[in-house]
């Protein structure tokens, strides 16, 4: 999947992200017919980068959120130090996720963020 199809939602970090082109909505959701706006509130995959069990932390507390209040979808950690997180298998970078993933919730500290937007 191109970098640029997967919308992102960037946490404790300032600059806005441009909005998905009709063409990368249309690579993004497999050709079905939905709205653009479903990646955000409809999504059937979500990343949280920077995920992890630190209590207090916003990675976790993202993570938590998801999992007990369930939206339909799955939950995807991803954390460079921990092969898991909460008990779900993570990976080290989103580039390593095998499943397609429709929205990407990074919750890394603000100057990491241009690295892993690099990543993709």
């Amino acid at each position: 999947m191109p970098a640029a199809a997967l919308p992102v939602t960037v946490c404790g970090a300032m600059g806005a992200q441009e909005p998905a082109s009709a063409d990368t909505t249309a690579d993004l959701l497999r050709g079905e017919r939905r709205h653009a706006l479903d990646v955000f509130f409809a999504p059937r995959n979500v990343a949280v980068i920077g995920a992890t069990e630190r209590p207090g932390s916003v990675g976790r507390t993202v993570m938590w959120n998801l999992l007990t209040n369930p939206f339909g979808g799955a939950v995807h950690p991803v954390n460079v130090k921990r092969g898991n997180v909460l008990g779900i298998k993570a990976c080290a970078t989103i580039g390593e996720e095998p499943e397609q993933v429709d929205l990407a919730v990074v919750v890394t500290p603000a100057p990491t963020v241009p690295v892993v937007i690099r990543q993709w």
